[in-house]
């Protein structure tokens, strides 16, 4: 597997658990720019209406940072979340 499926599996599985996201939006929905120890990623994503949405970002943010660098070798030099819409809440 490489190390982008690993990475993009990880940011999948982690997603669904914050409140207010709603779902991965365009396509590619995970985008990557790496070297030999860092990585950049790109994530377009669309939240549900009412949501704080600087807070999600962030919350997204500092959490798959932390988590993808503990479940790879890499260091994640940024994690960079891009709104591309808005859903209505269930």
């Amino acid at each position: 597997m490489s190390d982008e499926m690993k990475i993009s599996e990880l940011i999948q599985s982690k997603l669904g658990k914050f409140k207010g996201f709603s779902r991965l939006a365009s396509s590619p929905k995970i985008k990557f720019a790496k070297d030999e120890k860092t990585v950049t990623v790109g994530i377009d994503i669309i939240v549900f209406f009412g949501v704080n949405i600087p807070q999600l970002c962030y919350d997204i943010q500092s959490k798959l940072k932390r988590h993808i660098e503990r479940s790879t070798e890499y260091d994640v030099k940024s994690v960079d979340i891009n709104v591309e819409g808005i859903d209505k809440p269930l």
